[in-house]
C-alpha cells in the first residue's frame, strides 16, 4: 500500500476505534447481565497494553510522518511506529468488536 494511504488508514482506523471503544464502555456502563458486564471488563482489561500502546504511538506517527515529508525522518522510521500500531491496533480492535458482540452491539 502506497504511503499516504497506509498513513490515511492508520489515522483513519484511530478514529473508528476510538469510536468503537466509547460505543463498548457506555453499553457496558449501561449493560444489566452481570455476566455480559464481566465478560467484556475483563476483555477490556486484558487489552489495555495494546490501548495505551495504540495511543501512545498514534501522535509520534503523526510526528514523524511530518518530519519524513520535510526531509527530517526516514520512511523506516514512520513504517516502523506505522507497524507498532498496526500490531497493537489489531489486539484492541478484535477485542473491542467481541465485546461489542457480547453487549449486543
Amino acid at each position: 500500500m502506497p504511503f499516504q494511504q497506509r498513513f490515511r488508514k492508520i489515522t483513519d482506523n484511530n478514529a473508528a476505534l476510538i469510536y468503537l471503544m466509547n460505543r463498548v464502555i457506555s453499553a457496558m456502563n449501561r449493560e444489566t447481565d452481570d455476566a455480559k458486564k464481566q465478560r467484556a471488563q475483563t476483555k477490556v482489561k486484558d487489552v489495555q497494553p495494546a490501548v495505551e500502546e495504540c495511543a501512545n504511538v498514534t501522535p509520534r506517527i503523526t510526528k514523524a510522518h511530518t518530519d519524513y515529508l520535510a526531509g527530517r525522518a526516514s520512511y523506516r522510521d514512520v513504517d516502523t511506529l506505522m507497524n507498532e500500531f498496526e500490531r497493537s491496533y489489531d489486539r484492541v480492535n478484535s477485542a473491542y468488536r467481541d465485546c461489542a458482540s457480547i453487549l449486543g452491539i
